[in-house]
């Protein structure tokens, strides 16, 4: 998955560099947090290199879209340096193979699909580049120009097929594209595929070596509660990272080990993260009244680490 650029977001020149340092700000921020849950770093697609991209004029000095990206050094460094860190790809279908470009050139934009006529019109201006994003499939990025390219998504029908793009002009179209990527790879889950998609399916949660043979033991039955219940979780951390603070009132409750517990059953509790060092894991959520989830909250990380998933550990009142 790569992001190609839109270049029907800057066929009109912006009045102002304000204007354009602006809505590229959004994009970048769009794309960092998409960075942010891929294991392999997207190539940026462009028709032409940025620093040859003309996107305003003002005062009779031309601008282009690498000028804007560097002014973003003087308000927002980590953006500026984003876009430095970019690996760009110009013409941005250079490294296709004769069968890809054959399937490009049999795509056109010709119509509406049902149920996104309000796409269409969108699609077919972004036709080179909305029709490059059905090889990968790669996210048409772009700029906003005042929302007109508010959308996650752009759709059109060619030779009697559905096609279907990801599109991404602000954090909350990234936000959409995440959380459908997110659905999809959940809805596919299973024991064996578990260990592979875990960060793609729970990008907020990370897991110990020994879950995986965790999953291979756990209850068949059980294994979609269990997955709703990871989601679940997954859920409560992206709520701490927007809000500031861990949702505490959602059910089930996570909850800790009484104290006699802990001093008689706590090496019971210890298991390896994601790092391999092995620690307490005494938190806890239920599945179901015989299967536990052991956690810690990262409160540094702001993430829930996951050390063990399995049947009910003892304690003083429950031995096995």
């Amino acid at each position: 998955m790569d992001y190609v650029f839109n270049r029907a977001s800057v066929a009109a020149k912006f009045p102002s560099v304000e204007a354009a340092r602006s809505e590229l700000a959004q994009l970048l921020e769009a794309m960092a947090s998409i960075d942010a849950i891929q294991l392999d770093l997207p190539v940026f697609r462009l028709h032409v290199d940025p620093w040859a991209l003309e996107v305003l004029e003002p005062g009779g000095t031309h601008l282009t879209l690498g000028d804007v990206a560097t002014s973003l050094y003087e308000i927002d460094f980590n953006l500026g340096d984003y876009f430095s860190s970019l690996q760009r790809m110009t013409p941005p279908d250079s490294d296709f193979d004769d069968t890809e470009i054959d399937q490009v050139l049999g795509i056109d934009v010709q119509s509406a699909v049902d149920g996104h006529a309000g796409c269409y019109e969108k699609a077919s201006a972004a036709r080179d580049d909305v029709v490059l994003c059905t090889v990968g499939p790669d996210i048409l990025v772009g700029l906003s120009r005042g929302g007109y390219w508010s959308t996650d998504h752009l759709a059109f029908q060619s030779g009697g097929r559905n096609f279907f793009v990801d599109h991404v002009a602000t954090t909350q179209h990234a936000a959409a594209i995440i959380e459908r990527a997110k659905a999809n790879n959940r809805s596919s889950l299973t024991a064996r595929s578990f260990w592979d998609a875990k960060a793609a399916a729970f990008p907020n949660l990370t897991f110990g070596a020994g879950v995986e043979s965790d999953l291979r033991k756990f209850s068949a039955k059980m294994l979609r509660l269990l997955f709703n219940r990871l989601a679940d979780l997954d859920g409560r951390v992206q709520r701490w990272r927007d809000n500031g603070a861990f949702p505490d009132d959602a059910m089930p409750p996570i909850t800790g080990e009484s104290a006699p517990t802990m001093a008689q059953f706590g090496n019971a509790r210890k298991f390896k993260d994601e790092t391999g060092d092995v620690v307490v894991f005494e938190d806890h959520i239920w599945v179901d009244s015989l299967h536990r989830i052991h956690l810690i909250k990262d409160i540094d990380a702001r993430l829930i680490k996951i050390g063990y998933i399995g049947r009910h550990l003892p304690t003083v009142t429950h031995r096995t």
